[in-house]
């Protein structure tokens, strides 16, 4: 967990749209890949102490969640 959490929420806020919407588009091109990517490095990444890496991995999840939840 980063030693900031404040920093973690602005990185995490400060993420484009523009690159929301890209990375929707990627996963939903290749969803195998997203879901397969590597859950031991999100793990590690939110063990990070770079806000920045945490801020991505929560991203990144929250990319997965709604890819997962337009299956439904």
């Amino acid at each position: 967990m980063p030693k900031d959490p404040a920093a973690m929420l602005r990185a995490f806020f400060a993420i484009p749209k523009a690159r929301i919407l890209a990375d929707l588009a990627e996963g939903d091109r290749d969803f195998e890949r997203l879901l397969h990517e590597g859950r031991e490095k999100v793990v590690a990444d939110r063990r990070s102490a770079d806000p920045k890496v945490v801020a991505e991995s929560h991203h990144q999840m929250m990319v997965r969640a709604k890819l997962t939840s337009n299956l439904k």
